[in-house]
């Protein structure tokens, strides 16, 4: 056999491995929403994602490497879409003992700080992060729904928006151009949902509006579409001027 014939032999050989090979399997029982954050100093390209088995994983996105994994408790933890910003990775998580906000390192995944919700309260599952300030929804079973923003540094309450009366329940907000933007529902049949505006800096109100039942979808609206569609709310655009 010549040695060109070899070759080429090695070469399809090499070739048909090349088209083969896989790029990344990861298998787990599921995952919540997944979230790609850019390389940054020291932390390449990765994919940020919490799974039902219990841990929040970190992987590198071009290759699929399990970079670090995070588990927050033991027992049915249950993971908001994630948000990378500076050096951080931010998520809400819950079971049935406790709800949290949680930053961790993109680095390593050792926590920087963790928000544990007030006793009796309960979150939406669903985060905003914008001008180092994250912003989630606190439901309690024995009062009225809060927004809350607290400090991507350390974690300290920067302003909390209680709603004015118990029967109201905030959705997971969203934030465009420093203003807060978040869909309120009443538990008494015939109230009008309303769709509320704030400061996204102070938590001071802006004004409010009755909205339809029936909204359309802004998935589409590409000033609203990542937060809305993360925090799987419907909101119907209005003026800033209310």
């Amino acid at each position: 056999m010549s040695k060109f014939v070899k070759r080429a032999i090695l070469a399809l050989l090499a070739l048909s491995f090349i088209t083969s090979v896989t790029v990344f399997t990861l298998t787990h029982q599921g995952i919540s929403r997944a979230h790609a954050a850019p390389s940054s100093i020291g932390v390449p390209l990765s994919v940020y994602f919490g799974s039902d088995n219990d841990a929040f994983y970190a992987l590198d996105a071009p290759h699929g490497y399990l970079r670090w994994s995070y588990q927050y408790q033991q027992g049915g933890n249950t993971w908001s879409p994630a948000a990378a910003i500076v050096g951080k990775v931010f998520f809400e998580v819950a079971n049935s003992a406790s709800t949290a906000v949680q930053a961790l390192s993109t680095s390593d995944g050792s926590v920087r700080w963790s928000f544990i919700f007030p006793a009796q309260t309960f979150g939406k599952a669903g985060i905003a992060v914008a001008n180092n300030i994250i912003y989630f929804t606190v439901d309690s079973s024995l009062g009225a729904s809060s927004i809350y923003a607290l400090n991507t540094k350390d974690g300290s309450v920067v302003w909390t928006y209680t709603a004015s009366s118990v029967d109201q329940s905030f959705g997971n907000p969203i934030v465009v151009n420093g203003v807060l933007y978040a869909t309120e529902q009443s538990s008494i049949t015939g109230n009008t949902p309303q769709l509320y505006a704030l400061n996204a800096t102070d938590g001071t109100f802006i004004w409010s509006t009755g909205r339809p039942d029936k909204q359309p979808d802004l998935c589409g609206n590409e000033a609203v579409a990542t937060a809305s569609c993360h925090a799987r709310e419907r909101l119907i655009p209005v003026a800033p001027e209310g």
